[in-house]
């Protein structure tokens, strides 16, 4: 009898045991979940699909200062020579953001695919450093093509009165209805794009209008992009630069 009492007695405490460890796991669980980092990287992986080779791509990320205390950008590392990061401000007030565009030189990336990690490095205890990955296919015009035709490789947009939109081709090769849609973060807010109104059907083309929205385009503003998904199998991604001129 007494060592049915001590087997069991030893369960129950190996049972409270058990049941500590589980607690003290969901409490560091939570605490991690619920921290915050001092700066908040948005945008930080981003997948361009198809891009021309030859020219220049866009995405643009954004950090914002959650702490504090001013969080200054004490580095930036493009990761190859392929990559610009320009920046407008290195140090950031609590509560601001700073939003980042990357430009990515198609022409310096090798054929095939490709992945950059630009890194930004700060002075934030809990976040000295951030990094960004970006993603894609660089195609060259030998290449065998994807079954989704997208043209022209480069659209080039005016700043004038008469504000004449730009048009791509869309060419369904793929043996089923596709339709496009425009990325989260694929375009910039003072694009104007308007999306083919059907479905594109197979061996069919449709097209894409794109224009800029007078008054919001800045003098400096010189290499934008686009970047559409489609509802293939695939879920193909394509990047349709565009070039500002005066």
């Amino acid at each position: 009898m007494s060592l049915n009492v001590k087997f069991e007695s030893a369960n129950y405490v190996d049972r409270l045991r058990s049941v500590a460890l589980a607690l003290l796991i969901g409490i560091l669980s939570f605490a991690s979940a619920s921290a915050k980092e001092d700066v908040e990287l948005i945008g930080g992986r981003f997948d361009f699909g198809y891009v021309p080779f030859g020219s220049t791509v866009k995405h643009r990320a954004t950090l914002v200062n959650q702490c504090d205390t001013i969080v200054t950008i004490t580095r930036v590392v493009p990761g190859c020579g392929c990559t610009q990061i320009p920046l407008k401000k290195k140090q950031l007030a609590p509560g601001e953001s700073l939003e980042v565009e990357i430009l990515l030189e198609t022409a310096k990336i090798r054929q095939g695919t490709f992945q950059k990690a630009p890194v930004f490095y700060t002075d934030s205890r809990e976040t000295p450093r951030l990094t960004v990955t970006l993603s894609g296919f660089n195609l060259k015009a030998d290449d065998p093509q994807p079954p989704i035709k997208v043209t022209p490789k480069l659209v080039y947009l005016k700043k004038d009165p008469n504000n004449v939109p730009g048009q791509i081709e869309i060419v369904n090769k793929t043996g089923k209805n596709i339709m496009p849609r425009i990325v989260d973060g694929g375009k910039p807010s003072f694009l104007e794009v308007e999306m083919p109104f059907r479905q594109i059907i197979p061996g069919k083309m449709e097209t894409m209008r794109v224009k800029l929205i007078a008054g919001l385009v800045r003098e400096d503003r010189r290499d934008e992009s686009i970047t559409l998904i489609f509802n293939d199998q695939k879920q193909s991604r394509f990047t349709i630069p565009i070039s500002i001129t005066r």
